[in-house]
C-alpha cells in the first residue's frame, strides 16, 4: 500500500521542454492540494470522535452529573434558610436570586419536582413558561443561523435541544439540496426563440461534459479492473495482493475518487509521471470537474462531521474549529468541573449555621474561586425580587 500522501503521488511536473504549466494543469494541482488538505481534516475529525466521546462519556459527564447533584444541595440547603428572623430582607433577596441562578441551568436537567417547587416559590414565575420561551428563542436564533451558513431550508420539524438528532436533519437536508442542486430543466414558458436555442445549446454542453466526466472515471475503472482483477492470478500471495488492491478501486469507483484511481494505476505502474505530465487539456478538464466536485463533497463532509461538537459546544456555525482545540477545550472544562466540586463540597459544608450564611451571603461565597456559576452578586444592588 502507498504510504506516500496522494498530494505527493499524483501531481503534474512541467515537462523539460515545457516553458510553464497551462492553466488547466495549475488549476489540476491546486485541487490536488485542496483535496489533501480537506482530506487530513476529515480524518482528524473522524479520529477524534471516538476518543471525544470516550472521555465525555466516561469523565466529563458522570463530573457533571456530581456537580449538579451539589448544587441541588445547595438549592436546598439555602431555601431551608430563606425567610429566617434572622437574616435582613436584603440578604433574604440574595438568597432567592442564587436560588434562581442555580435553578435555572438545573432545572433542564434534573427530574427533581422539588426543585422546580422551589424556584417558582423564590422566582414568582413558572418555570415551564420561561423554559418554553427561552428554547423556542434559542432554537429560532440556531436555525437562522445554520441556514445562513449552509445555505439550505431546515424547516420547522426538528429538535433543537438534541444535538445528535438535529445533526442527522441538517444532513438530511443538505442531501436533500445537493440533490435538488443537480442538472435540470429550466422553464421555458417566457423565452424567446433566441433565448430557447441559448438554454438548450447549454443544457446539451452540460450533458456532454457530464458524458465527459462520468466517461474518464469509468476509462480509469476499466483498466485497473482488468489488471488488478484476482480471477487471473493462480499464486495465493498475489491473488491475496490483487484481491486486496480490488478493494480499494471498488470503492474509489463508487466514490468516484478520481485522485485515488491515479494513485492506484501509478502503484500498478499503469501509468507514469510523464502520463500524469501530459494529460490532454479536454481530459484534464474532465479531471478538473470530477476533482472540484470532490472537493465540493469534502467540504460537505467535514460540516456534518463538525456540527456535533458545534451543537454540543454551541458554538456558531460561523466559527473556524479544529479537532485538537475540542479535545483541548473537553479536558479544560473536565478540570474546572473538579475544582468547582471540590469548592461546592466545602462551602455545603460551612453553610451548616445562619452565622455561615450570613458571612458566605456577605462574602459571595468562600473564597473568590467559589463553585458558583458566574459572579452571581455582581449586579446585586440593583436585584429586587419583590
Amino acid at each position: 500500500m502507498m504510504s506516500k500522501s496522494i498530494n505527493a503521488a499524483v501531481q503534474i511536473q512541467q515537462a523539460t521542454k515545457q516553458k510553464k504549466l497551462s492553466t488547466a494543469q495549475k488549476k489540476f494541482n491546486n485541487l490536488i492540494k485542496k483535496i489533501d488538505k480537506e482530506k487530513k481534516r476529515l480524518q482528524e475529525w473522524q479520529t477524534l470522535t471516538p476518543d471525544f466521546q470516550k472521555k465525555l462519556l466516561e469523565e466529563y459527564q458522570p463530573l457533571l452529573r456530581k456537580l449538579m447533584n451539589l448544587q441541588a444541595a445547595l438549592v436546598r440547603r439555602l431555601d431551608e434558610f430563606h425567610n429566617r428572623r434572622s437574616f435582613t430582607q436584603t440578604q433574604n433577596n440574595k438568597i432567592s436570586h442564587v436560588i434562581c441562578e442555580l435553578c435555572t441551568g438545573l432545572l433542564d436537567h434534573s427530574d427533581a419536582d422539588d426543585l422546580q417547587v422551589i424556584y417558582e416559590k423564590h422566582s414568582g414565575t413558572g418555570y415551564g413558561i420561561e423554559c418554553d420561551e427561552f428554547s423556542d428563542l434559542m432554537g429560532d436564533m440556531m436555525k437562522e443561523m445554520f441556514e445562513d451558513q449552509l445555505g439550505i431550508d431546515l424547516g420547522d420539524d426538528f429538535d433543537h435541544t438534541d444535538p445528535e438528532a438535529f445533526a442527522r436533519h441538517v444532513a438530511e437536508k443538505m442531501r436533500a439540496a445537493k440533490e435538488a442542486d443537480q442538472p435540470r430543466a429550466h422553464k421555458t414558458t417566457k423565452q424567446t426563440k433566441h433565448q430557447a436555442a441559448q438554454e438548450q445549446r447549454r443544457m446539451a454542453a452540460e450533458k456532454v461534459e457530464q458524458e465527459n466526466i462520468s466517461q474518464s472515471i469509468k476509462t480509469i475503472y476499466r483498466q485497473l479492473s482488468t489488471a488488478a482483477h484476482p480471477d487471473r492470478e493462480t499464486e495465493p500471495e498475489e491473488r491475496a495482493r490483487k484481491t486486496e488492491i480490488m478493494q480499494r478501486v471498488n470503492m474509489a469507483y463508487a466514490k468516484k475518487d478520481l485522485l485515488k484511481l491515479l494513485a492506484l494505476q501509478l502503484e500498478l505502474e499503469q501509468i507514469d509521471q510523464n502520463h500524469i505530465n501530459t494529460i490532454a487539456e479536454d481530459r484534464l478538464k474532465a479531471y478538473n470537474q470530477i476533482l472540484e466536485n470532490q472537493l465540493a463533497q469534502l467540504q460537505v463532509e467535514i460540516e456534518q462531521a463538525e456540527l456535533p461538537f458545534r451543537m454540543s459546544a454551541r458554538i456558531s456555525p460561523y466559527a473556524a474549529i479544529r479537532p485538537n482545540e475540542m479535545m483541548h477545550d473537553l479536558e479544560r472544562d473536565a478540570r474546572e468541573l473538579r475544582q468547582n466540586i471540590d469548592q461546592l463540597d466545602k462551602e455545603l459544608k460551612f453553610l451548616t449555621t445562619v452565622k455561615n450564611m450570613k458571612i458566605w451571603l456577605k462574602n459571595g461565597g468562600l473564597s473568590e474561586d467559589a463553585a458558583l456559576p458566574g459572579n452571581l452578586f455582581d449586579e446585586m444592588d440593583e436585584f429586587n425580587l419583590r
